[in-house]
């Protein structure tokens, strides 16, 4: 027998809600809700398929050049890629100029998931800044950017 759900009690959040971090981490817990099973049905995670779109909008690429896009750390982008590459989805080559290069490129396959998925996620997306206006939502990914942008 289980029991009844009560309501969560009104919580006192204190400063939580200007904190940025804070914010973000409820965004992104917002944004994964809608995204990660749409993802998960598909056979892909958020950081496999965030990797294959940058090597489709970025093809001949090296993995230290992916990583950085990424912005995880050289073994879990040679992991990502490495998946990817087992699915089908990404080739490499190492370029006549220099062979101790490996760059990465998209398959077709790959291209038409990217673009799937992608579609995919920004529909679910959407419905978190629904009411915005126009104006409201290109604001809020350039603070986004800008924050994003910012190294010390």
């Amino acid at each position: 027998m289980t029991r009844p759900e009560k309501p969560a009690p009104e919580m006192d959040l204190g400063e939580l809600p200007e904190i940025l971090g804070y914010l973000l981490r409820i965004a992104a817990r917002a944004s994964d809700r809608q995204v990660l099973p749409v993802l998960s049905a598909n056979g892909f995670t958020r950081a496999e398929i965030t990797t294959l779109m940058i090597i489709a909008y970025n093809p001949n690429r090296s993995l230290q050049e992916i990583t950085t896009a990424v912005g995880v750390e050289m073994p879990a982008t040679q992991r990502l890629v490495n998946a990817l590459r087992k699915k089908g989805y990404v080739t490499q080559s190492r370029p006549d100029y220099d062979k101790r290069i490996t760059q990465y490129q998209i398959t077709p396959s790959g291209l038409e998931q990217a673009e799937r998925m992608n579609d995919l996620c920004n529909e679910k997306d959407r419905k978190l800044i629904y009411g915005l206006s126009e104006t409201e939502k290109k604001e809020l990914f350039r603070l986004l950017r800008h924050v994003g942008s910012y190294t010390e």
